[in-house]
């Protein structure tokens, strides 16, 4: 596993020499290392995104908070999106 920082984010890189394509979620490395041991066997790697604020970055567009007492949604979604590609 290697872990790289970008700005507010960790990324944690779990990948074999085999590894031939690559999934990126959003979760933290305790997750993330549950994750991986499904793949045992697979070429596959798993980038785990972790820093993230879910109402703000994974929302596409701004709305009103879903529950008492949450935040309301940013809608910067496109935002991550654009930083995950470069």
């Amino acid at each position: 596993m290697k872990t790289l920082a970008c700005g507010q984010y960790t990324v944690d890189l779990f990948a074999k020499e085999t590894s031939r394509c690559v999934i990126y979620s959003v979760m933290e490395r305790q997750d993330a290392e549950e994750v991986w041991r499904l793949f045992s066997g697979e070429e596959i790697a798993l980038a785990a995104v972790s820093g993230v604020d879910w109402n703000r970055e994974l929302s596409p567009w701004s709305a009103p908070r879903a529950f008492r007492g949450g935040d309301d949604f940013k809608g910067q979604g496109a935002d991550f999106l654009e930083t995950l590609i470069h």
